[in-house]
């Protein structure tokens, strides 16, 4: 991985921030495996940021976990990017789809407080039908393209 970076830095345009993106973040001992490859890393000068892979469950990862696992990174130096997010129910129920939806609100209030370190956030696929996923409706358009009441917890949290 160390090498990877350095080529990639080396032959990256001037400019261009180089990421590290994994999954499964806040969960130890994962958690302390990744920062020390992010401190080795950056002590190379070759990464500028971290990507949480963030293919969640309604309960899993605790906010708190993943709030531990994002401050641990910004102390390194480092900008997050907050990617492939969808959240997994079992069912497209109206009840499955609020909880979805509330989940979905929740992550998106913990990252607006960390906006000065987050570049981005952006979901894994678009409709529920074209997602890895697909049986799990882990998405905010269902298979129609319809808005889920998840898109109106990130695009309007006060409706």
């Amino acid at each position: 991985v160390r090498e990877a970076f350095r080529i990639a830095r080396k032959y990256a345009p001037p400019g261009v921030a180089l990421y590290y993106n994994d999954y499964s973040t806040p969960y130890e001992p994962k958690l302390t495996g990744i920062l020390r490859l992010l401190q080795e890393l950056k002590d190379d000068g070759t990464i500028d940021g971290y990507g949480f892979q963030c293919h969640y469950q309604l309960d899993t990862p605790s906010l708190k976990q993943l709030q531990n696992a994002m401050d641990k990174v910004i102390a390194l130096g480092l900008t997050l990017r907050m990617s492939e997010l969808d959240i997994l129910i079992n069912a497209a129920t109206d009840e499955a789809l609020q909880l979805q939806a509330k989940r979905y609100g929740s992550l998106l209030e913990l990252f607006r407080g960390y906006k000065d370190h987050i570049t981005a956030v952006h979901t894994w696929g678009v409709t529920d039908d074209l997602s890895w996923k697909a049986s799990h409706y882990p998405l905010l358009f269902d298979k129609d393209g319809q808005p889920k009441p998840a898109f109106f917890a990130v695009a309007d949290p006060m409706r």
